[in-house]
């Protein structure tokens, strides 16, 4: 199974672990990179994973994240096609960088897409059957991942 982690999903193991949350959220993301290890899932990269890690103000957080994304075998490009879809997702209430993500998801063929941006899963939710991937947050992946979740 292929996944796509967006960019909030990949920084979850550097957030200040101060609510249950975090803490649960930052375990499943590790879990999914072991579970990628082992090759029960493939995890996916792109250039606006990148293109947006490459902004992090956090030098540490961007390095962490630079040196995960680097361990992954399939690259999302930003072509035409990942722009154009982009900009038919962006309408439903994503962000230009959001919008950019779904698109990348789609377009490597992914299962899931994984988010803990809460603004973002609220505007897939809403809008679930214009989509080619399945939303999920690191807690679910790892049920679906483990077969606990269908």
């Amino acid at each position: 199974m292929r996944i796509y982690l967006d960019l909030c999903a990949w920084k979850r193991p550097y957030d200040h672990a101060e609510s249950e949350r975090v803490r649960l959220e930052a375990l499943a993301v590790a879990a999914l990179l072991d579970a990628a290890g082992a090759g029960r899932v493939e995890i996916v990269s792109s250039a606006v994973l990148q293109v947006e890690n490459d902004r992090n103000p956090d030098p540490e957080r961007r390095a962490g994240v630079r040196l995960l994304l680097a361990d992954l075998r399939l690259e999302v490009p930003l072509d035409d096609r990942v722009a154009a879809r982009a900009r038919e997702l962006q309408p439903l209430g994503l962000r230009p960088l959001d919008a950019l993500h779904a698109a990348s998801a789609e377009a490597a063929g992914c299962a899931y897409l994984v988010t803990t941006d809460d603004r973002m899963a609220a505007a897939l939710r809403r809008n679930a059957a214009t989509l080619h991937v399945r939303l999920a947050d690191p807690m679910l992946m790892v049920r679906v991942v483990e077969g606990v979740e269908p």
